[in-house]
């Protein structure tokens, strides 16, 4: 734990992720809900015809309060409509942890990892926004730029790439080394100009390079 807290921004950068957060042992992810089931296979053959009702009185508990009564009796109690009372025990009942939507989780030797696959408008622009200056490093290399060498860049795309790109204008002219960068008509008789695929969509980029201008 001690050593992905140390490494934060290195893991973020590694996955392509916005934000880690570490949970101990005992905390629990927020917004995560238990299923209580009974396991049908073993209360089938015992209570044949009371099952069902029994199925039924079961789903109807909260998990976790299901979890705790057995937790502190070593039981759980439901009463049929008969008036009968049923003890079920743990390996009668089956618990399974239901994550929130957009929410996937992986185990491995040091615990389990949860991955919030929700794409907000913020992230879907700092992704797309990483993809553009990727493209763009590699122009930079295909035109031999020294590093300190400024560009101006232009990109043809469609309106709703557009709409993202322009919140990220301020981080990808950083990272690029460029005076500015525009969108619409890419005039292809300056520079380079390549035309890329991002997730389905094509992008027109232009890369010129500025003129150093000499001081007196």
């Amino acid at each position: 734990m001690s050593a992905v807290e140390h490494t934060k921004e290195i893991f973020c950068q590694l996955v392509n992720t916005k934000e880690v957060v570490l949970l101990s042992p005992t905390d629990e992810l927020p917004g995560v809900q238990v299923r209580v089931e009974p396991v049908m296979a073993v209360l089938g053959p015992i209570y044949r015809e009371e099952a069902g009702e029994i199925k039924r009185l079961v789903q109807r508990f909260d998990g976790r309060e299901a979890m705790r009564r057995i937790g502190e009796n070593g039981f759980l109690e439901v009463v049929l409509s008969s008036g009968k009372k049923v003890r079920l025990l743990e390996e009668h009942i089956r618990f399974t942890k239901v994550l929130p939507e957009g929410v996937v989780a992986g185990e491995c030797a040091h615990g389990i990892v949860y991955v919030d696959t929700t794409h907000t408008k913020e992230l879907e622009a700092e992704r797309l926004a990483r993809e553009l200056i990727r493209r763009i490093q590699m122009m930079r290399k295909m035109m031999s730029l020294a590093v300190d060498d400024m560009i101006s860049v232009a990109v043809e795309c469609g309106a709703e790439q557009e709409a993202l790109l322009r919140q990220q204008l301020g981080f990808i002219v950083g990272e690029v080394r460029a005076s500015k960068l525009g969108f619409g008509k890419v005039d292809r008789s300056r520079g380079l100009v390549k035309e890329w695929q991002v997730d389905g969509e094509t992008f027109v980029i232009g890369v010129v390079k500025e003129e150093k201008h000499s001081q007196n």
